[in-house]
C-alpha cells in the first residue's frame, strides 16, 4: 500500500523489515511472503533490479519447502521483467503459460492480468492485452474498488491510444477513469501516472493546455516524501 503512494524509501523499510522477522523466525512461509510482497513492490515502482533479486530468492525458497502458489508467482513476475526490460519473447511465453493456473490463486489475479496485458502490450499484441484487461476489469464488482484497478483502466487507454485516432476519445475516457479511481483508492503514484498519460496523450487537442495545468497542479501538490521517478518525468512533462 505504502508502495502505491510514491513513498518509496518507505515501502523498502517495511519490506527489509519484513524480510529480516522472517530470516529472525526462520519461518519459510512468512519468508516466502515477505518475499512475494517484496517483489510485488518492484513491480509497482518499476525497480525491475529490485524485482528480479526478491524473485530470484522467492523461486529458492519455493522450491527447497514446495511452495507452488510462489513458484507460479515467480515465474510470472521474473517473465514480466524480461519481457519489458529485455524485450525477451520467451519472458511473454512464460506469463502466457502460467497466467491460467496462478490466476486461480488468492487476490494477486488482477495484477497478474495487469503483467499480461502490459507484455503483451510491450509487443504490439493489442487486441490480446485488451483482451485480459477488460476480463480483469469485468471481476470488479463495485467501482473503485481491488488491488491494481486504476492501473487496469490506465493500461486500457494506453492500448486504446495504440490502435489510432478513432480509439481517441474512449481512451481518454480511460485514463480519466483510472485518475479518479486511483484518488479514490489513495494511490497517488497510480494516480500521477494517469495524469502524465492524460497529458501526453492530449497533446496537439483542445484539451492540452487543461490536462498540462492538471498535471503540473497535481506536482505541485505533492507531499515532499514522494520520491518515486515518476515525480521528475512529470515535472519535465508539465514545463
Amino acid at each position: 500500500a505504502v508502495s502505491q503512494t510514491g513513498l518509496i524509501q518507505a515501502a523498502y523499510k517495511s519490506i527489509a523489515a519484513a524480510l529480516l522477522i522472517a530470516e529472525q523466525l526462520n519461518h519459510p512461509h512468512s519468508l516466502a511472503h515477505a518475499l512475494s510482497v517484496a517483489t510485488l513492490v518492484g513491480f509497482v515502482v518499476r525497480d525491475y533490479q529490485a524485482l528480479g533479486l526478491h524473485a530470484h530468492r522467492m523461486m529458492e525458497v519455493a522450491e527447497k519447502y514446495n511452495f507452488p502458489p510462489n513458484r507460479a508467482h515467480e515465474l510470472i513476475v521474473s517473465g514480466f521483467s524480461r519481457s519489458l526490460v529485455e524485450g525477451d519473447a520467451e519472458g511473454l511465453a512464460t506469463i502466457e503459460s502460467e497466467f491460467p493456473r496462478a490466476s486461480m490463486i488468492g487476490p494477486m489475479f488482477r495484477v497478474y492480468g495487469g503483467m499480461l496485458a502490459e507484455a503483451r502490450l510491450r509487443f504490439g499484441k493489442i487486441s490480446e492485452a485488451l483482451e485480459v484487461l477488460d476480463w480483469a476489469l469485468g471481476t470488479v464488482t463495485e467501482p473503485g474498488l481491488g488491488l491494481y484497478v486504476p492501473e487496469l483502466h490506465r493500461l486500457r487507454g494506453l492500448c486504446l491510444l495504440r490502435r489510432g485516432s478513432s480509439e481517441h476519445g474512449e481512451a481518454m475516457h480511460s485514463l480519466q477513469t483510472a485518475f479518479e479511481t486511483a484518488r479514490q483508492q489513495g494511490a497517488t503514484l497510480f494516480q500521477l501516472r494517469a495524469a502524465m498519460d492524460l497529458a501526453e496523450a492530449s497533446h496537439g487537442t483542445e484539451e492540452e493546455e487543461k490536462f498540462h495545468q492538471s498535471l503540473a497542479d497535481f506536482c505541485n501538490a505533492l507531499p515532499k516524501e514522494f520520491d518515486a521517478p515518476e515525480r521528475a518525468a512529470a515535472a519535465s512533462i508539465s514545463s
